[in-house]
């Protein structure tokens, strides 16, 4: 019963510790909704072995990220909406991994009730013929994602044998392979577009992060002209 309890537990270890994704210096994140969109949503910065870190909530695996610029001073039209449907394009082929996680987390959590019912010597067969199944299924799905979309082949064959390796990262197949992308959509003006549709209080709470961010970006620049446009861009805000 021990080793039992210990093995579920490790796992889930590796499925909360999967969760945590590093925020690069000068980055920052947009969330991507069920149907592909960009959008932010606020999410707590914590500080983990000297870095800082965003926590995804590990049972839905739709709380999905993608890395963008934290600020930039110019923008090309024509780029931010190719940018768009590019990470739209990418993040619908991606739902299908989302769906093929929640089905091997439900036959996970079938798996860790019978091996406490009937031991776990029972399942263990059957949890090794299931894993290599979805395993199999995920490659399948890679190979077809990889037609349509530009990633990095040999970054995303790592992900498969680790995935190979630890059912956690199976289950999350989905966000991880969207880490491996990195957009130049600036979030700061994703915000601002968001301004015009937003209700006042909901405004408010996103000029304040704004400001918070323009400020952030300004104790990283050192370029003096750049300076001059953030502080600009930040008085405006406050006003």
């Amino acid at each position: 019963m021990n080793e039992t309890l210990l093995f579920w537990l490790i796992l889930l270890g590796f499925l909360v510790f999967d969760n945590l994704v590093v925020v690069a210096k000068g980055k920052d994140f947009l969330s991507i909704s069920r149907h592909g969109r960009p959008y932010y949503k606020y999410r707590q910065r914590n500080s983990f072995a000297g870095r800082d870190v965003v926590f995804l909530n590990p049972i839905n695996l739709f709380d999905r990220v993608i890395s963008t610029e934290r600020v930039t001073l110019h923008e090309e039209t024509h780029r931010y909406k190719r940018e768009l449907r590019s990470i739209e394009s990418l993040t619908r082929g991606l739902n299908s991994f989302a769906y093929l996680g929640y089905l091997y987390l439900l036959f996970l959590m079938a798996n860790c009730y019978l091996s406490f019912l009937f031991g776990f010597e029972s399942v263990v067969v059957i949890l090794l013929v299931g894993h290599a199944l979805i395993w199999m299924l995920a490659v399948s799905f890679v190979l077809l994602l990889l037609k349509a979309q530009e990633l990095p082949k040999g970054k995303v064959i790592s992900l498969l044998v680790e995935a190979l390796f630890v059912p956690a990262y199976l289950v999350n197949l989905n966000k991880k392979i969207l880490q491996l992308k990195e957009s130049r959509i600036c979030a700061i003006r994703l915000h601002i577009r968001a301004l015009k549709r937003a209700a006042v209080e909901d405004a408010e709470l996103i000029r304040y992060e704004l400001i918070n961010q323009t400020n952030a970006a300004l104790d990283e620049e050192s370029d003096p002209s750049k300076i001059a446009l953030l502080q600009g861009f930040a008085k405006c805000l406050r006003v």
